[in-house]
């Protein structure tokens, strides 16, 4: 659907994180959480427990001493514990529902996952179902489509489509 959305991503959007994406069949882009990847499957993975508690005690062994031992390129071969500030943010108890400027047209995504505008149906995403979306007019006929702060995708009306 519309913005590439998993229950984890409409998650941290409701909490005011925004995902970033890079380009399918482009790993080159997040090399660095890539090579993490592998480090913690040569590390934690190999071999693979027999019960999920001894694979989980492998995993916090590897998350241990990465973060406390081993440097990384990246920090000036220091280590993350090293960098590491406790954030200020508060912890969000309940997720406020989202707020669209006065610019903005509210619509309600349908149980199905789509989005009723200008009397036509368009697919958005059944993630973001029962919840309202803002539209914003961009240029004569295109809009973007706004779940909180997060554009999801581009509205074409001139073509009837909508573009991701």
């Amino acid at each position: 659907g519309a913005g590439g959305l998993s229950r984890l991503s409409v998650w941290l959007i409701q909490l005011g994180i925004t995902p970033e994406r890079i380009d399918k069949g482009c790993p080159q882009q997040n090399g660095r959480h890539e090579r993490m990847h592998r480090t913690l499957k040569d590390e934690a993975l190999d071999p693979i427990a027999l019960d999920i508690k001894e694979q989980q005690k492998s995993f916090d062994i590897f998350r241990h001493d990465y973060n406390n031992y081993r440097p990384h390129e990246a920090l000036e071969q220091q280590t993350p514990s090293k960098y590491y500030k406790k954030s200020t943010r508060l912890y969000v108890k309940k997720i406020q529902p989202p707020y669209y400027d006065l610019d903005n047209i509210v619509r309600k995504i349908k149980r199905s996952g789509e989005l009723k505008f200008k009397g036509k149906t368009y697919h958005v995403s059944q993630l973001i179902a029962k919840q309202p979306v803002g539209l914003k007019e961009i240029a004569d006929g295109i809009w973007d489509i706004y779940y909180y702060h997060y554009r999801l995708a581009m509205l074409d009306l001139r073509k009837d489509r909508i573009i991701k």
